[in-house]
């Protein structure tokens, strides 16, 4: 659930209480919910305009989706400074992160085990699939 859904229906109700009470108009509650719509597809559409507005501004070669996978019991994996781990879905039995990335800029993945634990070969497949996705 979105940041502005889960507002929204927190509203909701306090919403049709205020209308109810102070609005004349018999649509009012509609109009609300509508705008909620509109702010909720613009905040949907923003990421990839903007997107598109940097790499036009910056001559950039376009951007690829960065997905990684892996079990985060036994460790977890730094995108740049950004900790994957806050943003995992189960996907298959793996928790999985996905990120969008512009080709050309150069990603720093770390992978950090858990104390006791670690990382065999497979890292090195997520460097090379990386390095087909950005650049």
């Amino acid at each position: 659930m979105s940041f502005i859904d889960k507002n929204a229906a927190e509203l909701q109700p306090e919403m049709e209480r205020f209308f109810n009470r102070w609005s004349s108009d018999p649509e009012s509650m509609q109009k609300w919910e509508n705008e909620i719509e509109i702010m909720g597809e613009f905040a949907r559409e923003r990421p990839e305009i903007m997107r598109q507005l940097l790499i036009e501004h910056f001559d950039l070669n376009g951007s690829s989706t960065l997905k990684i996978s892996y079990d985060s019991n036994k460790g977890h994996v730094l995108v740049n400074s950004i900790p994957t781990s806050k943003y995992l879905r189960d996907e298959g039995g793996l928790d999985t992160w996905t990120g969008v990335y512009f080709k050309g800029i150069p990603v720093q993945i770390t992978a950090i085990p858990k104390s006791g634990l670690f990382f065999h070969s497979g890292l090195v497949r997520i460097n090379l699939l990386l390095k087909l996705l950005l650049i």
